[in-house]
């Protein structure tokens, strides 16, 4: 418990903002590298602040798990960062617990999807049905977590 109650601080699984919460990072990009990351936090306090969550997230989905050929700068891409592209995300639920996520690329008449099915995805279930807080950062980083070797 950090004892910060503002409640218009920033918070996220890495306690990047002094607190910690639960996030679903839709979409972690950039031309060469794209992924979409659930994190699960512990139950929070009575005076709803979280202890504790898993930082890097256990289900995150990144494009290096499909074809070199599916996602990058140029026409040779199914999905061509040089241009628009759509992104879509559908939760997945089994009886009342959050299960599965997909994410979908669309360009044109191509496609490409990443898949989440973890069984830590029922710890956010929770969290999803009370209306998690929809937010757009922008930030750099030189850290090759996301894109491994293909810039």
């Amino acid at each position: 418990d950090t004892g910060n109650t503002d409640p218009f601080k920033y918070c996220d699984a890495n306690q990047v903002g002094g607190n910690f919460c639960p996030e679903f990072d839709v979409m972690e990009a950039n031309q060469y590298a794209f992924q979409t990351t659930p994190h699960k936090c512990d139950a929070p306090t009575d005076k709803g602040f979280y202890n504790w969550c898993d930082k890097a997230g256990d289900c995150g989905q990144n494009i290096q798990k499909l074809a070199r050929s599916d996602y990058g700068y140029g026409s040779q891409y199914k999905i061509n960062t040089q241009n628009e592209f759509h992104v879509k995300l559908e939760f997945g639920w089994s009886n009342t617990l959050f299960t599965e996520f997909k994410t979908t690329m669309t360009q044109g008449n191509n496609s490409i999807s990443l898949y989440g099915n973890c069984d830590s995805n029922k710890y956010l279930t929770d969290d999803l049905r009370s209306g998690m807080i929809f937010v757009i950062t922008n930030w750099s980083t030189y850290d090759t977590w996301l894109w491994g070797d293909r810039c």
